[in-house]
């Protein structure tokens, strides 16, 4: 009030002024008067309304925060990635030079990131699990650092289908991120673990198993009587030669008995 009534009584134009000296003294015992309780009450919600509008944006601005972050990662993970698959082809090339890699993907997401890595028709292919997050949240399981993940599925023309021989994960070890070989192998009864892979030898979990909650929170806290046991490698390009050999090594289906 007290404001408007100076910017009137600065105005060029005398009809923009008040009127005579009573109308500025009436104008200034309005300024001294106590707000009413409508006035009162508009007041405290307003507040309201802007302290929600300042949590909301306090809120997408730190979710958007955690968003780039977790991008910032996930491009780290497939560098650290895109370098042990070439110092791989490198050592692989030294035994025989007509082996080859290439990288798919895109950066809007639309094509599943993935690596291979073959000599003639035997090879493996390193399966990156990145869109599942937009359409399938991921519930947090307690003591999870897992940037990324994935499957390395291997192939011989000696077997009718790629097989999932390992998970590789992206995550916390010791005080840094690093790339880590899964491996599981069954036990107990061989009925009961049809849903994990095939019983006879070692295998990586599919996608919706491995990101199970309850599967995920026994592979980080692990408790007794589990249908699966894991071994953790971490993942060099010695290492991944290894899953390499495992895909020249791999037997035929024996169709007697349905067994490597």
């Amino acid at each position: 009030m007290l404001r408007n009534l100076i910017g009137r009584l600065m105005a060029k134009r005398p009809e923009d002024r008040p009127q005579d000296a009573r109308a500025v003294l009436e104008r200034l015992r309005r300024t001294l008067v106590a707000r009413a309780p409508v006035q009162e009450a508009i007041a405290r919600g307003l507040s309201a309304h802007a302290a929600e509008q300042a949590r909301a944006a306090a809120e997408q601005s730190a979710a958007q925060a955690a968003e780039d972050a977790r991008r910032q990662l996930v491009a780290q993970a497939k560098a650290d990635l895109r370098e042990i698959v070439s110092d791989a082809l490198s050592d692989l090339q030294a035994v025989e030079p007509d082996a080859a890699s290439e990288e798919h993907g895109d950066e809007r997401g639309w094509v599943e990131p993935s690596f291979t890595l073959t000599v003639g028709e035997v090879g493996l292919r390193i399966d990156l699990w990145e869109r599942r997050k937009a359409g399938q949240p991921v519930r947090p399981v307690q003591d999870d650092t897992m940037v990324l993940a994935g499957c390395v599925m291997i192939n011989n023309p000696r077997h009718p289908i790629p097989l999932n021989s390992a998970n590789l994960v992206y995550e916390q070890l010791g005080d840094r991120l690093a790339w880590q070989i899964y491996k599981f192998s069954g036990g107990g009864h061989p009925d009961r673990y049809r849903r994990y892979g095939p019983y006879e030898r070692t295998h990586g979990l599919s996608e919706r198993v491995f990101f199970d909650p309850r599967e995920r929170l026994q592979m980080i806290h692990p408790a007794m009587f589990h249908p699966w046991t894991k071994t953790v490698t971490l993942l060099t390009a010695e290492t991944l030669l290894g899953l390499f050999q495992e895909a020249v090594d791999l037997r035929p289906l024996d169709p007697r008995t349905s067994s490597y």
